[in-house]
């Protein structure tokens, strides 16, 4: 049986280093610095610029965010 490809469910293609506004929990605006696929879903990794407090507390300082494509959008600027 061949395996599904992963699909991306954002609309746009992201490239590295993109600006972006993560919308889920407000986590507000970063850069993409990696990709990755979890359960034939294909995702990004988004270094947030200014990390909510919560974020910081529960990640332990680490601002890398992993999410999906309509969890984002592209960046003004």
């Amino acid at each position: 049986m061949k395996k599904a490809k992963p699909e991306w469910t954002g609309n746009f293609t992201p490239k590295m280093h993109q600006r972006v506004r993560v919308k889920v929990n407000s986590l507000g605006f970063g850069r993409i610095t990696g990709f990755f696929e979890e359960c034939g879903w294909k995702g990004v990794i988004v270094t947030l610029e200014d990390a909510p407090e919560w974020h910081k507390r529960q990640r332990n300082n680490d601002p890398r965010s992993w999410v999906f494509g309509r969890e984002i959008e592209l960046a003004d600027h």
